[in-house]
């Protein structure tokens, strides 16, 4: 049981941060430290962190503000973030089964 446990967790991955230009605007700047400020309250994996970073990813696609980019730490903190959450909820999924099939 724990090999099948070790081999889901395994299929879990994290993409790596990929370099894309954005716009920087008020709006986008907000929406990030909104973000960051809900995932720390409530958790990376929380469904409000999933939301305040679907926002973020939304607005920055939107290419919404000036013409200036988005510096590459902030933008691959973002993207690594995202993709942290998501890692996440597939653990908390995969431990949520687990945990029911032990306890069945």
């Amino acid at each position: 049981m724990r090999t099948d446990l070790v081999n889901e967790l395994e299929q879990i991955k994290m993409l790596d941060p990929t370099s894309s230009s954005g716009a920087d605007s008020p709006q986008l700047r907000q929406a990030l430290a909104d973000a960051k400020k809900i995932s720390d309250e409530k958790g990376a994996s929380s469904k409000e962190a999933a939301v305040a970073w679907d926002i973020v990813e939304e607005i920055a696609a939107a290419g919404t503000g000036s013409s200036t980019g988005v510096s590459l730490e902030d933008e691959c903190l973002v993207e690594t973030a995202m993709e942290a959450c998501k890692a996440l909820e597939e653990l908390n999924r995969v431990m949520e089964t687990r945990y029911q099939k032990a306890n069945a």
